[in-house]
């Protein structure tokens, strides 16, 4: 029972620092719909896809392995890995700099214009303390410092609002990403300083060898983000085109809610992939993995048929009337997020095993489906064909990874997985097409009666699970 319990306290501690700051964005969603208009928020949404587009050529996503290869190493070698991940970010941060001084000066000679020639800093200074902040955050959590990892969500999300309020009244777009900015850098202060990370960073501990090591492992992620990106952020961009940025704002709007069930499951997957590194190798490791994978799909199932119920009442809840039309785009992009967390949980399997090369394999075939279908789905359908889209690339990748890992653990019981998809399915075309009518609720009480009788067994695994971390917690 250890490894549900440390998987359990992992999972908490990371749920008090991200869900509690995304919660704490999402109360915002009034305020921010009250002085940015829907381009604005539209505006607002493609700067931060921009600049995690780029933040993912600059950095060669070497962030991603200061979490695996520091781990259980001794004190020098841990040291030697941070002050060289901290040195490449800040050697390529220059870089990039420069480059966006060059873009500029010659965008004056030449009177270019456009969306990210005229939000080109912004985006800069947005990519730049992100990529500092993820090499801190990652090195955290491979020091196992999961208290002030997940305070500094918070830490980051309060300063970001309390800006917020100063900044965006005055200045609209430009102080919705200066005051992210700023909660960037204080949160990246405050986690240095209470995790002890500086102590790992001297400028004679940069070694060109442990960069190498480290790129080795995560420059074949890059085609792997660039997938991600067309999977889950190259809809903003066609949409702006085709559109406008008016579609851009409602579908960011129409995602911020289903976006919720992907901020829950990244909770438990940050901490599921410390439990994968420490069961793997255990003859048990594959039983572990099929209960933990059936848990995912009961849990995620169930909420994502909640919000879809509610979707239209949040939307009006939480927005202006300028927005309300975005609560009919929930019910497909609740799928789409179901599928993607499910392939993120299967993938883990590529961590373990240091195959990074199958997250590429696995996600081109999403990614290849996501640009086809995109640039075909949206100008004849706009923000329906973005769904669409964004539904069906999500299937192939999570088949696909799926179909990879197959050598390294096999999924069992696809019977459960008939039976819940029935409910998932059959749910969400009730909340679409039946909406705020009396038939929709009579139902949707049939599809959970019915969702309760073929979860019975998981749910009441669950609610142990849960009590036996409770009583951990508190005896200690």
């Amino acid at each position: 029972m250890g490894k549900y319990v440390r998987l359990g306290k992992n999972a908490a501690l990371v749920f008090l620092g991200s869900a509690g700051a995304k919660l704490m964005s999402l109360f915002m969603l009034p305020f921010y719909t009250r002085w940015l208009t829907v381009a604005d928020y539209g505006s607002v949404d493609l700067i931060g896809i921009y600049s995690g587009l780029l933040l993912g050529f600059v950095s060669c996503t070497i962030f991603d392995a200061l979490f695996i290869f520091p781990k259980d190493q001794p004190y020098e070698k841990k040291r030697e890995y941070f002050s060289s991940g901290i040195g490449y970010a800040l050697m390529t941060i220059t870089g990039m700099a420069l480059i966006c001084w060059l873009v500029r000066i010659l965008g004056k000679v030449n009177e270019w214009y456009g969306f990210v020639f005229e939000y080109l800093w912004l985006i800069f200074g947005l990519l730049a303390i992100s990529y500092v902040q993820q090499v801190t955050q990652q090195f955290i959590r491979s020091l196992d410092k999961m208290l002030v990892y997940s305070m500094t969500g918070i830490i980051q999300t309060a300063t970001s609002i309390l800006f917020s309020f100063l900044l965006i009244p005055r200045w609209g777009i430009e102080g919705y990403v200066s005051s992210m900015i700023l909660g960037n850098a204080v949160a990246f202060v405050y986690s240095m300083i209470h995790s002890g990370a500086y102590r790992y960073l001297h400028i004679r501990s940069i070694s060109r060898n442990a960069v190498y090591e480290m790129l080795r492992y995560s420059i074949p992620l890059i085609p792997n983000g660039l997938m991600w990106f067309l999977i889950g952020s190259l809809n903003r961009p066609v949409l702006e085109i085709y559109s406008g940025l008016t579609a851009v704002g409602l579908f960011a709007v129409a995602g911020r809610f289903p976006n919720l069930l992907n901020t829950l499951y990244l909770l438990f997957q940050q901490a599921w992939l410390i439990s994968v590194l420490e069961e793997a190798k255990k003859p048990t490791y594959e039983q572990f993995y099929n209960k933990m994978l059936k848990l995912v799909v009961v849990g995620q199932s169930l909420m994502a048929v909640l919000l879809a119920f509610s979707g239209k009442w949040i939307i009006e809840l939480f927005t202006t009337s300028d927005y309300y039309s975005a609560w009919q785009y929930i019910p497909l992009l609740v799928i789409s997020v179901i599928f993607m967390n499910v392939a993120t949980f299967v993938g883990s399997n590529f961590a373990v095993t240091r195959e990074s090369k199958y997250y590429f394999y696995s996600t081109i075939w999403s990614g290849s489906a996501s640009l086809l279908l995109n640039l075909a789905f949206i100008p004849m359908f706009s923000l329906w064909g973005a769904c669409w889209a964004a539904l069906i690339s999500q299937a192939i990748g999570m088949a696909m990874r799926i179909k990879y890992s197959w050598k390294s653990v096999r999924i069992t019981g696809w019977c459960f997985y008939a039976h819940n998809s029935l409910f998932l399915f059959g749910s969400i075309a009730v909340c679409l097409l039946l909406q705020g009518t009396w038939l929709m609720y009579g139902l949707m009480g049939a599809m959970l009666t019915y969702f309760y009788a073929i979860n019975r067994k998981h749910i009441h695994k669950t609610i142990i699970l849960l009590k036996q971390y409770a009583s951990n917690i508190y005896h200690h």
